[in-house]
């Protein structure tokens, strides 16, 4: 009995090493925050949700455009006319392929509620972000890490693996990151790579 609760508390002790959030810093793609296998580290509040269009782009760039010059509209029970919702920073639904993203407003600095005006730079305290685990591993997807790790390497999708589903070049990624670098517990893609390329760390937890 005694050997198998010691079991028990060893496995969750390691559970709970590899379940640790990662701080990072998300990048800003057309003047919005973009947080992807991340969520936000600092207080917002929802202002919404926007889908994309039947005929959405299958290049990231492109689609990181499409979402982001959709127009989200707040209702109003007041007025037929819909007011136009002020966002800082999309949060990209795990699943849904970069066709879903929930739209978010951070607190200013005294933590009162704030409009964003136009022309203003993005606060890079709002740009901390903390990683959403994928299969057990840190993916950094136009973001950076900051907490320290070590660079164990870098991989490349080979030209005859072709998907245009951006789940399965993940998990092929951390597949082949596996197999390669077995102590490895994050990803960063490169951006402009379509998700290709990458380079493969070991985060010190």
């Amino acid at each position: 009995m005694k050997k198998i609760t010691a079991v028990v508390i060893f496995c969750v002790s390691v559970s709970y090493g590899f379940t640790q959030k990662v701080a990072g810093m998300a990048n800003v793609i057309h003047g919005k925050i973009v947080f992807i296998e991340a969520n936000p580290a600092q207080q917002y509040r929802h202002q919404g949700t926007i889908e994309c269009s039947i005929a959405a782009p299958d290049n990231f760039e492109r689609m990181m455009y499409h979402m982001i010059e959709k127009k989200a509209l707040k209702e109003s029970a007041e007025s037929e006319e819909h007011e136009e919702i002020e966002y800082d920073a999309l949060i990209f639904r795990p699943g849904t392929g970069f066709c879903k993203a929930d739209l978010i407003q951070f607190y200013s600095e005294d933590g009162r509620k704030r409009s964003r005006r136009d022309g203003e730079e993005v606060n890079e305290n709002f740009r901390k972000s903390e990683t959403v685990l994928h299969k057990g591993v840190n993916l950094f997807v136009e973001n950076t890490p900051t907490a320290k790790f070590t660079l164990l390497g870098k991989l490349e999708m080979p030209q005859n693996f072709e998907t245009e589903k951006y789940e399965e070049m993940l998990d092929q990624m951390i597949m082949s990151a596996r197999e390669t670098y077995p102590e490895m517990n994050g990803i960063v893609f490169k951006p402009g790579s379509q998700f290709r390329k990458a380079d493969i760390i070991k985060i010190e937890q």
